[in-house]
């Protein structure tokens, strides 16, 4: 048995049978026939055949299965076989196939073989033919060696295209023009082959291919030819002459015998490769410049025979085809109507209307086979002219026609009835006679640059150039020498119009192979960047005032645009051209508008599809046809203007008995005949505007009564939209919700999008989210009866976001309420997704925190143009702004200060020109291209924009821009001069770069953010997400700077009650989190996002949460001096030597696994209470209890050495802070401050004592590189204690008042206490203190000292220029390193103290000052504490926590400066002040004495001791009412308040004015 190395199943057959997957039937299907057939995984080939005789044919099935291949030398030696017919389905032929099979006459192949393998008929000495199929790619080596009786290796020729193509009965003699290689030797010895004309894809001529081959005389190379090697043609005797294209850049010793001239280009590469190899050079003739320019006055021909074969001479490789004679007949034309001057300009003739012009051009003028063969007479003459009779009128009242003539007129070569391929591709040449009908038929000129022209060669050009001259055509688009004119110059009623002609260089390749590169540039106008903006520059020159241009491209057989036509329409616009008409595709195809590089509005029609035709293939759509028709005029200012444009739908129509057997009919005329042809008529005319789309207008002379296909979308869409989605409108199936968040955050200012309210001073914090994908699982579950609620997929990404200024989505979706939504319109398998969401899902988007999103998508499109405009105003209208989407896609935010550009773009998307007009993607879309992205780019820099935020969405599925694509892409964008680039590729989560560029910059770039909200991909592979978050600022010297990390996440098909959901995967961020459910969450996103980028390390620490272990029991004891009982150790065991949990000295903070201490006297807590929390040991005095206990001396001593000890573990730049007042708020200001810069631990509330101090300092890390911690001064000896553990390097003092009096005894008492907060300084640390308190002002301490002031210049940091602007404050620091703006975000002007004392520690801590000034602005403070709330119509402000004096006071100034609502009052709400000592009741009473100075309408007083406050109050003037029941108060307080009040709640924290009175008066508004 022979192995076969055909792949079955993706593997070889010896692979299979060393996997052991091998069942194979070996079978001999002879009953005489001596083929044995291997048979494998449902597929048979050809094993053996050594014996067979005679006629082969191999059947296409064996017992049912398909035969596929023809073995390695299955055939090999069999001296008895004389032909071979393969079936269709083999695919394979096995090297040595038929090798030595020396009777071997005749071989067909399959038609659809694409490779012959290496000496398949090797020494077959009398194959005198193999069938090639027209596929062939690969001739290997020794294919054919030795064959010596082979004269020709025909092919069949397909016909047709694509899906439509078939295999003809007729045979080309040339090797098939799909071939790609030819091996070593394949020909050899073939020594009856006389011509081979070499394929323009074989790039090189491999050793001894044709050696031996004695009776050839003929090749023809083509251009792309790089190498001709050794031996190649040796031994060719009859080969004494060979063109050689420029292309060749080596011939190899021996390629040629010696006496072979070789033709070359003078100074060319092939010239000097000749020259190397010893062979004799020939360059070709000299040319005459020649003019073909139509002459109705010239006597014959425009070239001499000596011209033409000069022409031949110098532009072809190889004459194409046989010529032949015949008489030349010169049918009659219609006279010219217009007549050529000394300038080359063709003016019109006879009386018109001035300065108006109304041309007509059509497109394909075809003179095919059947239409030749009803046209002849028996003379031989041809008749056309009934093709044209109906429409003849229409084209005779135009001022201008022209067509496109796709049709060669060459009397000296055979017509298309005669031969009907060349080169297997259909060969159109016409009698003259054509041409004559269409000039008499009303046309003027036709253009000639179509793939056709290549068929007859030179010598056809320019017989073809000479008919039309004769038949009166204008003509162009083909030359008859460089020189030749490049465009039609025509002057009509005044108006100078030029018309250009472009061919796609990429049509008939191998026929281009008969021409040389002279002749390629000289007699064709390809499309070419540089040519085409010269020839329109010299028209323009020459006086053009309009310049039509025709263009030959694009597809045959579709409606469909492509990219390439796409790409010659924006080159032809960016030329100059301002109307462009296209043909080739033999069918209609869509009407757009190019928006020139300049601005030039530009019409183009892609395709007129055939005018006149026999063509019967995919019809109808291939007999529709259009008068298309322009009217130009001059306007006021003298300047062409188009002025209308329409068409006039029309239909080819074969009828018997007709000259040329097919006429064209206009549709409007075929409604008033049969049935038959209203019918035809009616269903052409919507098909036909069907595919010319909606801005391209048809013309009846009287109303058809039929759909005419106009546009039904409303303007502006209209004016763009070229095809519409084939889908019922609807009403509106959204609403938003009453609850909707409409209100944007952003409010166009000018050239930008501004914040109303500004959350920071040069800072920005950016939230950039994936996809936000819409799908009908979604909508399915969001739905409940007519009511649909998107929110919940999106609460935990408003928890995410909520800290952000600025937040950004990917919508891949549109919105249009006119068309179903994906819930209610699902395509099957195989058609693209189609994505339209309710408006509702929009609304939560914005519920969701999203203020800004990136639109563009490659759903865009989904409900076509209108849908765009649609989509826009729905996310207007949801409290968003669209980016990358409408007429406004390149917003400019102006963040905090900071204007951020947001350009939004989709990869590249190829649909988009079958759907809307060039100049309609141009303005609504935003497909990337790099020239598209520096337009863009310099737009919005020229807004101010400082930083370009780019979001590319990189598509799904196959066609979505892999990894690679996505870095290159970016690192391009980023060259051009983005800031940040984020990509989003449906779900994938990929890495993030950083992008180095030539001028330094280093730009990151998340290559893909993946999808953030999805009812798609919910498994284990798609389900991890990120959110990016940035932190953009312009420091003190103008300079922008980036911080980034991301927060990983996890997307749900259900979690937490919400559908479909996303939830960050850290508890920070999610309140709602689960350990269990985000097991390896986190760690798979950073995989995936590599180490570039890290994790947002932020958490919220309460005294409850991030208990960190510090100390084991050993190490506690070594701390302490002290030792365990053996008893108490072994009862320990193991966890003598582990951490414990926490380390607590007060009742409410022992946890299970933690260490007692029993050091607090305030607030003692006994030794059942630690075991029944679960303590491991309890440190004290005298042993208590059966707990493990540690006995010692002092206590509150060891408490302080183990936290000690602690904070010794750590270096952080600590911070403490102490004073009567101002404390917690300066601490809070401070945390926001320093986590602008370092890593902080800071816990909220005002865990200050030195037993809560203690708790805090448990849970620093390694990571934590700035600690602060607020120290209690109202206990003797707390303050030294907490600082000497705590070991502070900068510590601030905010006040000193009689606060606490009443625990401390006196002033001088807590004045120590307060500057006893330096015990514990490190000792280059610094004191910060407050210079406009009294006290502080005269303290002269020890240490380093540094004082603010807001009022006092001579201090090292003092505020001026501030202004209250009452829920606000802005002021400027000044110090000796400069001045800098500020602005806090609170009430109060006491907080510009506090602030100064942030900046002074910020500054001592290094932190830069534009960051600790976004920090203060940032600052938004508790709830409880200070807030201003709007609520049912009232404003409230809340500082419900402490409350002294000078709080109150500074409270109800604060209160007078709130804006207060027209027709509202302003009522202050105040509760007993606490700790104020003996004095108290005097306190009390002489603060009501201030505020009764104070405006305010009315204080209600709450409490015993605030009855003398309203006392005071009274004595002033004022208005104070007093109680001290509750309910009492809380009845009078409801009955008095009335909407637009701006009430103070203001109380020490004891008198539960929050709890007891806001929250029944108001609800949980905090």
């Amino acid at each position: 048995m022979i192995r076969m190395f055909a792949r079955f199943g993706g593997k070889t057959h010896a692979e299979q049978e060393e996997d052991g997957q091998v069942e194979e039937r070996v079978r001999d299907c002879s009953e005489g026939s001596n083929i044995e057939y291997r048979i494998n995984d449902g597929r048979a080939a050809v094993a053996k055949a050594a014996s067979v005789q005679g006629d082969v044919v191999i059947p296409d099935h064996i017992d049912g299965v398909p035969v596929v291949a023809i073995g390695k030398g299955a055939f090999e030696g069999n001296a008895d076989i004389k032909s071979v017919k393969l079936p269709s389905t083999v695919e394979i032929l096995g090297s040595a196939a038929f090798k030595g099979c020396t009777s071997l006459e005749n071989v067909e192949l399959p038609v659809d073989l694409e490779v012959i393998n290496a000496s398949a008929f090797q020494g077959c000495g009398k194959l005198e033919s193999v069938v090639l199929p027209s596929t062939l790619k690969r001739l290997c080596s020794y294919a054919f060696d030795g064959c010596k009786a082979l004269c020709h290796l025909p092919h069949r020729v397909k016909g047709g295209v694509s899906s439509t193509s078939f295999v003809t009965d007729q045979m080309e003699t040339h090797l098939p023009i799909s071939l790609e290689y030819i091996g070593e030797a394949a020909f050899r010895g073939c020594a009856t082959l006389s011509e081979a004309v070499i394929p323009y894809k074989v790039s090189s001529i491999k050793a001894q291919t044709f050696e031996g081959c004695t009776a050839l005389s003929r090749v023809t190379f083509a251009q792309g030819l790089s190498r001709i090697s050794e031996g190649a043609f040796a031994d060719c005797p009859s080969l004494g002459r060979v063109r050689i294209p420029e292309s060749v850049q080596e011939i190899c010793s021996g390629a040629f015998d010696s006496g072979c001239r070789v033709i070359a280009e003078e100074d060319s590469a092939a010239a000097k490769a000749a020259e190397n190899a010893g062979l004799e050079t020939e360059y070709p003739m000299a040319l005459a410049m020649l003019s073909s320019a139509m002459d109705p006055h010239a006597k014959g021909p425009f070239y001499t025979a000596t011209q033409l074969a000069q022409a031949e001479s110098a532009y072809e490789t190889r004459t194409p085809i046989e010529y032949v004679e015949r008489a030349q007949a010169s049918p009659a034309a219609a006279a010219p109507r217009f007549a050529i001057d000394a300038e080359g300009v063709y003016a019109s003739l006879g009386e018109t209307e001035e300065h108006r012009a109304k041309i007509v051009m059509v497109g394909d003028l075809m003179c095919r086979f059947f239409q030749q063969g009803t046209a002849r007479h028996d003379d031989g003459t041809y008749d056309f002219e009934e093709s044209f009779a109906q429409v003849k009128p229409y084209i005779q009242e135009s001022d201008f026609a022209i067509g496109n003539m796709e049709s060669m007129v060459s009397a000296s070569s055979p017509y298309m009835s005669e031969l009907r391929y060349v080169e297997d591709r259909p060969h159109l040449n016409a009698p003259e006679a054509f041409p004559a009908a269409v000039r008499n038929a009303g046309f003027d000129a036709v253009v000639n640059a179509q793939n056709h022209i290549y068929d007859t060669g030179t010598r056809g050009i320019f017989e073809t150039l000479d008919a039309l001259n004769r038949c009166n055509l204008m003509h162009v688009g083909v030359r008859a020498s460089a020189d030749d004119a490049r465009f039609l110059s025509v002057a009509v009623n005044g108006i100078r119009i030029a018309v250009v002609a472009y061919m796609d260089p990429a049509r008939q390749k191998m026929k281009q192979v008969n021409f040389t590169e002279e002749g390629l540039d000289a007699l064709f106008s390809f499309f070419d960047e540089t040519r085409i903006s010269e020839d329109i520059a010299a028209a323009r020159a020459a006086g053009a005032e309009f310049v039509i241009a025709y263009c030959h491209w694009g597809r045959e057989y579709t409606a469909q645009i492509t990219a390439r036509q796409e790409a010659f329409a924006r080159m032809v616009a960016d030329a100059g051209a301002d109307y462009i008409f296209g043909c080739h595709s033999h069918c209609p195809q869509p009407r757009t508008v190019i928006l020139a590089r300049d601005g030039r509005r530009v019409p183009c029609v892609y395709s007129g599809g055939n005018f006149l035709s026999d063509i019967n293939i995919e019809l109808p759509k291939t007999r529709d046809t259009l008068i298309a028709s322009i009217e130009l005029a001059r306007n006021e200012l003298g300047q062409v203007e188009l002025v209308d444009e329409c068409y006039r739908p029309a239909r080819i129509v074969a009828e018997g008995g007709v000259r040329g057997g097919v006429v064209v009919r206009l549709c409007e005329e075929m409604l008033k005949g049969s049935a038959d042809a209203r019918s035809e008529a009616e269903e052409a005319i919507v098909r036909i505007a069907s595919v010319l789309g909606g801005t391209y207008a048809p013309r009846f002379d009287d109303d058809p009564g039929v759909l005419s296909g106009v546009s039904h979308a409303a303007e502006p869409a209209a004016e763009f939209a070229i095809a519409h989605p084939v889908m019922a409108r609807i009403d509106g199936h959204g609403v938003l919700p009453s609850s909707a968040c409409r209100t944007p955050r952003y409010v166009r200012d000018g050239g930008a999008y501004a914040l109303s309210r500004a959350a920071s001073i040069n800072e920005a914090k950016i939230a950039c989210l994936g996809e936000l994908s819409y799908a009908a699982l979604l909508e399915r579950d969001a739905q409940n009866g007519d009511v649909y609620n998107f929110r919940p997929s999106f609460k935990n990404v408003r928890e995410c976001v909520a800290d952000a200024d600025f937040v950004i989505g990917n919508l891949t979706a549109s919105c249009a309420d006119f068309y179903p939504s994906s819930g209610k319109l699902q395509r099957g398998k195989g058609v693209p997704a189609y994505r339209n969401a309710r408006i509702e899902y929009l609304d939560a988007v914005r519920f969701g925190g999203v203020d800004c999103l990136a639109a563009a998508c490659q759903h865009n499109l989904d409900c076509g143009v209108e849908g765009v405009f649609a989509t826009v105003e729905a996310i207007k209208e949801s409290g968003m702004v669209a980016s990358g989407l409408g007429f406004d896609s390149r917003p400019v935010f102006d963040v905090n200060g900071i204007k951020i550009a947001v350009l939004s773009y989709v990869a590249d998307w190829q649909d988009t020109r079958n759907v809307i007009t060039h100049e309609g993607a141009e303005k609504l879309l935003s497909i990337y291209s790099p020239a598209r992205f520096e337009s863009d780019l310099a737009e919005v820099r020229s807004k101010g924009a400082e930083f370009a935020l780019v979001y590319l969405n990189c598509g799904t599925g196959a066609k979505a821009w892999n990894l690679e694509k996505r870095r290159t892409v970016a690192r391009e964008i980023a060259e051009l001069g983005a800031d940040y680039i984020v990509c989003v590729r449906s779900q994938v989560l990929s890495a993030y770069d950083t992008v180095v560029t030539s001028r330094g910059a280093k730009v990151p770039v998340a290559t893909s953010l993946g999808t953030l909200i999805s009812s798609d991909g919910e498994d284990a592979k798609h389900e991890s997400a990120a959110i990016l978050q940035l932190t953009i600022r312009r420091d003190c010297n103008g300079a922008i700077e980036v911080e980034d990390s991301y927060i990983p996440a996890k997307r749900f098909s259900s979690y937490d009650g919400a559908p479909h959901a996303v939830f960050a995967a850290c508890k920070h961020f999610n309140s709602s989190y689960a350990t269990d459910r985000f097991a390896g969450v986190a760690e798979a996103v950073a995989k995936k996002i590599g180490p570039g980028l890290l994790a947002d390390a932020s958490r919220k620490v309460t005294i409850g949460t991030y208990s960190r272990g510090q100390l084991t029991i050993e190490q506690i004891c070594k701390i302490a001096g002290a030792e365990l009982s053996s008893a108490d150790r072994r009862s320990l065991g193991d966890l003598y030597t582990k951490k414990v949990r926490r380390i607590a000295s007060r009742k409410q903070d022992l946890i299970e696994g933690c260490v007692a201490v029993m050091a607090n006297s305030k607030d003692p807590f006994f030794v059942a209470d630690a075991e029944s929390a679960g303590a491991v040991m309890v440190i004290g005095g005298k042993k208590q209890g059966e707990i493990p206990y540690l006995e010692v001396s002092d206590p509150v001593g060891v408490y302080i050495a183990l936290m000690s000890a602690i904070r010794d573990m750590y270096d952080p730049v600590t911070v403490a802070i102490t004073g009567t007042m101002g404390k917690t708020t300066t601490k809070e200001l401070m945390h926001r401050a320093f986590a602008e810069q370092y890593e902080t631990l800071c816990i909220e509330g005002n865990y200050n004592t030195v037993h809560t101090a203690g708790v805090v300092l448990q849970k620093l890390r390694p990571s934590d590189q700035a600690y602060i911690q607020e120290v209690h001064g109202g206990t003797k000896g707390w303050c030294s204690m907490t600082s000497r553990f705590v070991k502070p390097h900068i510590c601030v003092i905010t006040s000193i008042d009689k606060g606490h009096i009443q625990q401390m005894g006196s002033i001088e008492n807590i004045i120590a206490e307060k500057m006893s907060i330096v015990d514990g300084l490190d000792a280059d640390g610094v004191l910060i203190l407050n210079d406009d308190n009294g006290y502080l002002h005269e303290q002269n301490p020890s240490v380093r000292t540094v004082r603010y002031s807001m009022s006092d210049p001579t201090c090292d940091y003092h505020a001026k220029d501030i202004l209250d602007e009452g829920d606000r404050i802005r002021f400027t620091i000044c110090c000796a390193e400069g001045e800098y703006p500020a602005l806090l975000n609170i009430q109060g002007l006491h907080n510009v103290g506090n602030a100064l004392a942030v900046f002074a520690a910020g500054r001592e801590a290094g932190i830069p000052p534009h960051r600790i000034i976004a920090g203060l602005a940032r600052y938004a403070s508790d709830a409880i504490r200070q807030n201003v709330v709007d609520a049912y119509g009232y404003k409230l402000m809340l500082d419900c926590y402490n409350s002294n004096p000078t709080a109150l006071l500074g409270a109800v100034r604060t209160l007078c400066g709130l804006p207060s609502l027209e027709g509202g009052r302003r009522i202050a709400v105040i509760g007993d002040m606490a700790e104020l000592g003996e004095d108290t009741e005097r306190m009390h009473y002489e603060v009501g004495l201030e505020l009764g100075e104070e405006d305010v309408d009315a204080y209600f007083c709450y409490g015993p001791l605030c009855r003398r406050v309203a006392e005071g109050i009274r004595e002033l003037g004022g208005v104070a009412y007093a109680f001290e029941d509750r309910a009492i108060f809380n009845d009078a307080l409801s009955h008095f308040i009335k909407p637009k009040d701006s009430i103070l709640f203001k109380a020490s924290h004891g008198v539960h004015l929050f709890e007891e009175t806001v929250v029944p008066l108001f609800g949980n508004i905090a």
